[in-house]
């Protein structure tokens, strides 16, 4: 349920983070080598494409290895994450090329744990991306009661070209650039992130709101910054352990407990 102050925009498919197994195309990760049982998916070795909207179950772990998402625009695309170790040396982990909107889902009593390495051939030279361990243009929400543990080895742990927000969930993020890079909106209804960033904790190029959960920032830079407006509706927002907490051209503290 989403509160009245809220004022963020959250969706059901943003806060659903129920699913039925025996419809979900289940991909697993088997060290070398991936299986994919269901419509939607291939896999190539190691590298995962998803090229239609659906629910697809992950579980497993990999050395070397992607999840792409590359389907419809109107397409949703649900990752249900249920127990996953995906590691991707030259690249981002999980790849979000085109969708409507990209949900990661923890399962309940899940660590699910996602890493790059320190170096990319990237997928856009131009732009010179991917450039972080999850990397979306499409819209990203995270939901669901278990724990996610993204570290950016070579720029940022969380990179969305879009809107950003967080349902649920025990999020771990660690990055020698950013936390969470965000060209749009960035939104928290609820969960438990903690981000440790050489630069930045948390950037975005439109609002953040804050509208509950816990939120613990410890950055090299700014904890929380906006090029618009900052929102604290509900929460705890811990930015003591950054070089500085709150950088925006409006700040708006409505309530909940900043420290």
């Amino acid at each position: 349920m989403v509160p009245d102050y809220a004022t963020g925009s959250y969706k059901k498919k943003d806060l659903k983070s129920s699913f039925n197994p025996d419809k979900a195309t289940r991909i697993v990760l088997n060290g070398s080598s991936v299986s994919v049982n269901g419509d939607g998916a291939s896999a190539d070795g190691c590298i995962v494409t998803i090229t239609a909207k659906g629910t697809y179950l992950i579980s497993g772990s990999v050395d070397d290895g992607q999840i792409v998402v590359n389907a419809g625009d109107d397409d949703d695309v649900r990752l249900i994450l249920n127990g996953v170790q995906l590691h991707a040396e030259k690249s981002a982990a999980i790849f979000v090329i085109n969708a409507d909107k990209c949900i990661l889902t923890l399962v309940d009593g899940t660590v699910n744990t996602i890493s790059d390495g320190n170096s990319y051939e990237y997928y856009d030279l131009d732009k010179e991306e991917p450039n972080a361990a999850v990397f979306s243009d499409a819209d990203l929400s995270i939901n669901g009661s278990g724990t996610l543990n993204v570290t950016g080895n070579f720029e940022h742990a969380i990179r969305v070209k879009a809107d950003m927000k967080i349902t649920a969930g025990t999020i771990d993020l660690s990055a020698i650039n950013k936390g969470i890079k965000v060209k749009k909106t960035f939104s928290i209804l609820d969960g438990r992130v903690t981000i440790n960033a050489r630069d930045d904790g948390i950037n975005a190029g439109s609002v953040i709101n804050i509208d509950g959960g816990e939120l613990i920032v410890n950055a090299g830079d700014d904890g929380i910054q906006s090029d618009e407006q900052i929102i604290v509706n509900a929460g705890v927002v811990d930015t003591t352990g950054s070089k500085k907490g709150f950088k925006a051209p409006l700040f708006t503290p409505n309530g909940g407990e900043i420290k």
